[in-house]
């Protein structure tokens, strides 16, 4: 049984999609190993930013494919986007990543949610 569940979803609005997180009680264990993860399949860390006025860290993922943000908030809901609705394809590419991983699991989600 995977240790971590996600939504691949569309963003609030039906725009593009992202990737979101469930919250655990050992966010930094999580984020380690989706580092881990991620890492070893090709990303690396890009520009990482405190955005004190949001209460978030942004952190660039860069790849081949392109670059996505992870962001992390102070309630510890963590997203992957595309910044500035580039780069789809990259959220693609880190869901099929997600999948072939024993780690993660992917949940279903009601689409009316989000338009």
């Amino acid at each position: 049984m995977a240790k971590y569940t996600y939504k691949m979803r569309p963003a609030y609005g039906g725009g593009n999609m992202l990737i979101e997180f469930d919250i655990y009680p050992d966010m930094d264990k999580f984020m380690e190993d989706l580092a881990v993860l991620l890492g070893g399949n090709g990303f690396s860390l890009g520009e990482v930013n405190d955005v004190w006025m949001n209460d978030e860290v942004w952190v660039e993922l860069k790849s081949p494919q392109g670059s996505v943000m992870l962001t992390k908030d102070i309630w510890d809901m963590v997203f992957i986007m595309t910044i500035n609705d580039q780069t789809p394809e990259v959220i693609l590419a880190i869901n099929d990543i997600l999948e072939a991983s024993n780690q993660f699991e992917s949940t279903p989600y009601d689409i009316e949610e989000y338009l």
